[in-house]
């Protein structure tokens, strides 16, 4: 190898800083954006429902964005990571809220690792599944449950506070 064909370390470092800064990128489709609303039901807040935004149009290579509710029907959108938001894009947006059929359900808590979530399923399948039991039913309009009937579509761009009201029983 000659001395011109020796990688210089500054050059590889500046190239690799390069590289890195384009493929992380300062913003853009890839970035999410803060998104936090209110979810109404008639009205009134509802607590425990989660939010879906699922990426419709050209745009399905987008990953889903999700969030719950809080006491006062609040939420925050998270895609990447905690509450970090939606990609830049239109969404069909699905809202549900299950609760227990039975008041009596009975669910042990499960650690939240693989294990314990693969032990959940188990208990799930061999408890209800397996006899045919519906244990929770959503207590929100049928409409909005279902990304092939719900009417909510929001575009977005920046970030963005959402109301989402629905209605109906």
């Amino acid at each position: 190898m000659t001395q011109s064909q020796i990688p210089r370390p500054g050059l590889l470092s500046a190239g690799l800083m390069i590289l890195l800064a384009t493929a992380a990128g300062c913003g853009g489709k890839y970035t999410p954006v803060p998104v936090d609303g209110v979810v109404t039901h008639n009205g009134q807040p509802v607590e425990g429902a989660t939010v879906n935004f699922f990426a419709i149009g050209d745009e399905k290579d987008g990953r889903p964005a999700h969030g719950t509710t809080n006491k006062e029907g609040e939420f925050r959108l998270s895609t990447l990571g905690d509450e970090d938001g939606a990609l830049p894009r239109r969404y069909k947006v699905v809202v549900t809220k299950y609760v227990p059929t039975n008041p009596n359900l009975k669910i042990p808590d499960f650690p939240d690792t693989v294990e314990g979530q693969e032990d959940k399923s188990n208990f799930m399948y061999r408890n209800f599944e397996a006899k045919g039991i519906q244990p929770f039913k959503n207590v929100l309009p049928a409409v909005y449950g279902d990304s092939n009937t719900t009417p909510l579509e929001y575009e977005i761009t920046k970030s963005t506070t959402i109301k989402i009201e629905l209605t109906g029983n």
